[in-house]
């Protein structure tokens, strides 16, 4: 069970990280629905999966890690309110352009040369210490 639970987690990590590498490489990303919709469906599964496993011995520290970072605003470079998690939730419920997610992937594509440094570096660390995870 926690070896499927850890699998899917890495997916989502996968997935959110490839939107940021796709946002950084397209900027106007931050203006497209679809890619919104994306990005707002990979954080919400990405707090789930690792809500799931925070209780497992093998994978809560790497699961704490990743909630924590979603769950906490952002500092510097830009400093926001919101966190990413609340970002994806509230996006249902926002015009899509106007969204607090939209703002804040404006954001990133601003400062995300300095931020990336910070948290995709934690997402690639978690990433590859689930390649040497014995199961």
């Amino acid at each position: 069970m926690s070896k499927k639970k850890a699998d899917k987690l890495k997916q989502d990590l996968e997935k959110v990280s490839h939107d940021w590498e796709e946002l950084i490489g397209e900027e106007t990303l931050s203006h497209n629905e679809e890619f919104l919709d994306q990005v707002a469906h990979d954080l919400i599964s990405l707090n789930e999966d690792a809500k799931a496993l925070e209780s497992d011995e093998d994978f809560n520290e790497s699961a704490e890690v990743i909630t924590h970072l979603l769950e906490t605003p952002w500092g510097a470079p830009f400093v926001s309110n919101l966190t990413l998690l609340d970002a994806a939730l509230n996006y249902e419920d926002q015009d899509p352009l106007q969204s607090d997610l939209c703002h804040l992937m404006e954001d990133f594509t601003r400062y995300g040369h300095q931020f990336e440094n910070q948290l995709f570096k934690i997402f690639e660390d978690i990433l590859d210490d689930f390649e040497y995870q014995s199961f």
